[in-house]
């Protein structure tokens, strides 16, 4: 084979290379994440704590925004597990990998994280936390491992209780604990004490009609309860209203019927993270929706996802080039027989 005949292989070479390159890289970058709504918290002020991919939004009770990058704060890969202690301070539970679990102590106003203890605790999903103030406990939901752990300040296990199925929000009253056991299609109450769990002290069972069968989050109101429920296993959520029984229909939708990404409870007001990705607040008899001021963080979470749509688009460029020159190069191996190697030696 003379020289030019070797050149054309190389480039054939580099050009199935180069497609298989890209479409590598194409794969890994289609994990890159967007802006997306966690479960939110309510702080005792009244103020909202709004978890994304890669930012903590705090809207105050007077309407003040920050936003923190949770990798300047050592929480990448939080997934909403963050439980409010004050107007400033909250605790995270940081599980970077399989092999490593973190108790956190932040601070809004000074943007900072300080590590608190390791755990024992290694969470299948840790879908929330919640700081249980009476008794100076931290109770983690672990969704995937259907159960509810009880750890102190310290990282350590205290109790834990299973016998769940794929359990959700938390609502904590004193020494009692409202869970919505979704799977299950329930809510259960649960007594708690320093010491462990106590037992099961009663259970609701939620409608079983189609729409509302799978509560997501469970919160206490003056008017009755209040129930983020799923309209199926992998549907949209609402919230839902619950005045007087707990397996009749709901009385009202507070979201009109919007999918409801997280919701929370505090001082009589409903908070809702609904698709829009707004922040709204509602309270009895639910009939009108009051939107947070937006202000500068929600813009800037708007110019965040187009920047991920641009990235996006980007990438599928790359992703049809990578294809372009893969078929190229198969191309040219079809048509460099042996018959024009030989041709090129001459």
């Amino acid at each position: 084979m003379g020289q030019a005949g070797k050149n054309l292989v190389g480039v054939l070479m580099v050009l199935v290379f180069a497609g298989l390159l890209v479409g590598w890289i194409v794969l890994r970058q289609q994990l890159v994440s967007t802006e997306t709504f966690y479960h939110l918290s309510v702080t005792p002020g009244g103020g909202v704590l709004v978890p994304t991919d890669n930012h903590l939004l705090h809207i105050a009770a007077d309407g003040e925004q920050q936003i923190l990058a949770l990798e300047k704060l050592g929480l990448a890969g939080h997934f909403g597990r963050f439980a409010p202690i004050d107007d400033d301070a909250f605790i995270a539970l940081h599980v970077p990998d399989a092999n490593t679990s973190v108790l956190k102590r932040c601070s809004l106003s000074s943007r900072y994280c300080e590590k608190m203890a390791a755990t024992g605790f290694f969470p299948e999903y840790a879908y929330r936390i919640y700081w249980l103030p009476d008794l100076n406990l931290l109770l983690a939901v672990d969704n995937a491992g259907h159960r509810l752990v009880l750890l102190d300040q310290a990282g350590q296990v205290v109790d834990e209780l299973k016998g769940f199925r794929f359990p959700g929000g938390v609502h904590v009253d004193a020494n009692r604990v409202f869970l919505a056991d979704t799977n299950h299609h329930r809510v259960v109450e649960l007594a708690v004490s320093s010491d462990g769990f106590q037992g099961e002290l009663a259970e609701h069972e939620i409608s079983r009609s189609r729409e509302h069968r799978w509560p997501v989050e469970v919160h206490p109101d003056p008017w009755g309860w209040v129930v983020q429920v799923a309209g199926d296993a992998m549907g949209d959520d609402i919230v839902a209203a619950y005045s007087t029984g707990w397996g009749e229909e709901p009385a009202v939708d507070p979201a009109g019927g919007r999918d409801v990404i997280s919701s929370a409870h505090a001082d009589g007001w409903l908070y809702l993270a609904l698709d829009d990705r707004q922040v709204y607040r509602t309270r009895a008899p639910y009939t009108d929706l009051q939107r947070l001021p937006p202000g500068a963080a929600s813009d800037f979470l708007d110019a965040l996802a187009q920047e991920y749509a641009s990235r996006r688009l980007g990438l599928q460029a790359l992703q049809v080039i990578g294809l372009l020159m893969f078929a190229l190069g198969l191309y040219v191996a079809w048509r460099l027989d042996g018959a024009r190697f030989m041709a090129l030696q001459e």
